[in-house]
């Protein structure tokens, strides 16, 4: 018995397809109807894991969802470097704003992440993992990502019955927003981009439906309010999501989508809270900074601390704005910084990065107390040494700040 066991699992090397062993073997399932049924599906060494067919135009399966590879070209990478129409910002001037620090970090050892506290994306062996997987196997549960995958369905009925002004409002929403867009993204949104990502090409269209100032679209703005709100509940319950959907609750955290006065604004503070909890389900965060760390360097991992860093940036501006706690703690704040590490970094990467630290100074400012806080001074400004310090550090990176966001919250 033994030795059969044995030579089955050895061609077995996922932690699902062993469960599936166990749970063959509690079952009294004989070893020729196991390695029969293994041989018939194709898949010895692989997971029995059912997978639904190639959806339709209609059907949207996160499994089967294109993925865009990040080609930053060199129009994407400059894009937000330009400060007037023909001029340049180069990434040596971002770097020099910071270039003595980084030295001295790197020689004092300062500049080495802990990542100690820093946890995998999964870890399938988990107790609880482990449990609910055996729960899954033998009640034949349904997948996870039901229930999202059919609320995008229904976006997928309304981008069907409305395709071209779907796709118009979703490019015009590239186009008002490019400076806010993720760089690294999608440059171009097509039916196929829309039937990959439905949650956030529905989002792309309710935004740029409220960013229409003649408030037209009112019925088809308010079904697609609806509709946006009841994906977006799934998906905040919902894990793992991709980069794209990630994507989506970040804009919808960043911008007001309800148009007044009946449609309530959604909470930018909870929202970020748990979008920040799905990057650290969804997005290797642990191996990023190791391979940072060791000078590897690739487009996907530039865009999803992108996200990271804009998610927890609108964070820390709801939490102060609100006077509510921070949920992401230091380990995970710590990564922020490594966006600049990239040769291909820009400016607005470096302005996240200094509205991040920013953010981190008012709050340690605003807990301490006035009492703690040594004021002075500026410009007929009163202002805390904090502040002042992160001023003179960044000032020639904030001076190419388009949106001059932080400049206005260090005079506040």
């Amino acid at each position: 018995m033994q030795t059969r066991l044995q030579a089955i699992e050895s061609s077995i090397s996922s932690f699902d397809s062993k469960l599936e062993l166990i749970l063959d073997r509690v079952k009294g399932v004989t070893d020729d109807a196991i390695t029969s049924r293994r041989k018939n599906m194709g898949m010895s060494g692989s997971s029995t894991r059912n997978v639904s067919e190639s959806p339709g135009p209609s059907a949207y399966s996160p499994q089967h969802a294109q993925q865009y590879p990040r080609q930053l070209t060199n129009e994407d990478t400059l894009a937000q470097n330009r400060t007037e129409e023909g001029e340049e910002v180069t990434e040596n001037l971002m770097r020099s704003q910071t270039a003595t620090e980084l030295q001295h970090q790197e020689e004092n050892g300062e500049n080495q992440l802990n990542t100690d506290q820093i946890f995998p994306r999964h870890d399938w062996l988990a107790p609880m993992h482990v449990i609910h997987q055996i729960d899954s196997k033998i009640f034949n549960r349904v997948s996870p990502m039901n229930p999202f995958r059919k609320a995008c369905e229904e976006f997928l009925e309304f981008y069907q019955n409305y395709e071209s002004l779907c796709l118009d409002l979703a490019k015009s929403f590239l186009e008002v927003s490019h400076f806010w867009i993720i760089p690294g993204g999608i440059t171009e949104i097509n039916r196929q981009y829309v039937l990959d990502h439905p949650f956030t090409a529905c989002v792309f269209v309710l935004l740029a439906m409220c960013f229409d100032v003649n408030y037209k679209y009112v019925e088809e703005q308010n079904k697609l309010y609806q509709l946006t709100t009841k994906i977006l509940g799934i998906a905040l319950l919902t894990e793992p999501l991709t980069d794209h959907d990630i994507e989506g609750i970040l804009y919808l955290s960043l911008y007001n989508f309800a148009r007044k006065p009946h449609q309530p604004v959604v909470d930018s503070w909870l929202l970020t809270s748990v979008g920040v909890k799905h990057l650290m389900m969804s997005i290797d965060l642990k191996n990023i900074a190791k391979r940072v760390s060791e000078g590897s360097f690739n487009a996907d991992d530039l865009f999803h601390m992108r996200i990271f860093n804009s998610m927890c940036s609108c964070h820390l501006q709801n939490a102060i704005g609100y006077g509510r706690p921070i949920t992401i703690n230091k380990d995970y704040f710590d990564l922020h910084a490594l966006t600049i590490r990239f040769p291909s970094a820009t400016v607005g990467d470096a302005i996240k990065v200094a509205e991040i630290e920013l953010y981190l100074i008012l709050s340690r400012d605003l807990s301490s107390g006035s009492q703690a806080l040594k004021l002075s001074f500026e410009n007929n400004l009163l202002i805390s040494a904090n502040v002042h310090e992160w001023k003179l550090k960044w000032n020639r990176i904030m001076s190419k700040d388009v949106s001059q966001l932080a400049t206005i919250l260090s005079r506040c």
